[in-house]
């Protein structure tokens, strides 16, 4: 266990081998272990039963290890998915008259900020677009636009 701050080896749980994805040697015993999350840097339980879980249910290789606590990989997990709905949306809406995915978008990128993603130069570029088209279009109120956007005073 690389990075592992404890381990408790009263937790082991026989491993069955014939299920797990690896190149020199199988992993015969699972064993809860404290790690440091690579983002919050707060220490978190990697559980026998969750390493189970990922090398015999997910496949995942067997020399990987847990580098985040559930609250960053949860997190993690969102902003991708952030991410590839942007670029769903944002291919869709641009040059065209779509306000409700505009500020769709424009939450995205504000979840994304709220989230510690910097934007990219493209997407503040698409931010302030959609922006400006939102205010030619008419008046726009509060609960119409993501609160940062809306306390920020760019409308």
């Amino acid at each position: 266990f690389w990075g592992a701050l404890h381990l408790a080896y009263d937790s082991a749980i026989r491993a069955d081998v014939s299920k797990q994805n690896f190149s020199v040697a199988p992993r015969h015993w699972y064993i809860d272990a404290g790690m440091r999350c690579e983002d919050c840097k707060g220490e978190f339980a990697w559980y026998a039963k969750e390493q189970k879980y990922w090398f015999e249910e997910l496949n995942f290789w067997v020399g990987s290890h847990a580098t985040r606590c559930v609250k960053c990989r949860r997190n993690q997990r969102e902003m991708k998915s952030l991410k590839r709905e942007y670029d769903q949306l944002v291919a869709c809406a641009r040059g065209k008259n779509m306000l409700d995915e505009k500020r769709r978008i424009l939450e995205i990128l504000d979840r994304l900020v709220q989230g510690s993603c910097e934007l990219e130069p493209a997407q503040q570029g698409t931010r302030d677009m959609f922006l400006s088209q939102l205010k030619k279009s008419g008046p726009v109120s509060a609960p119409q636009l993501p609160s940062s956007i809306w306390q920020s005073g760019d409308f």
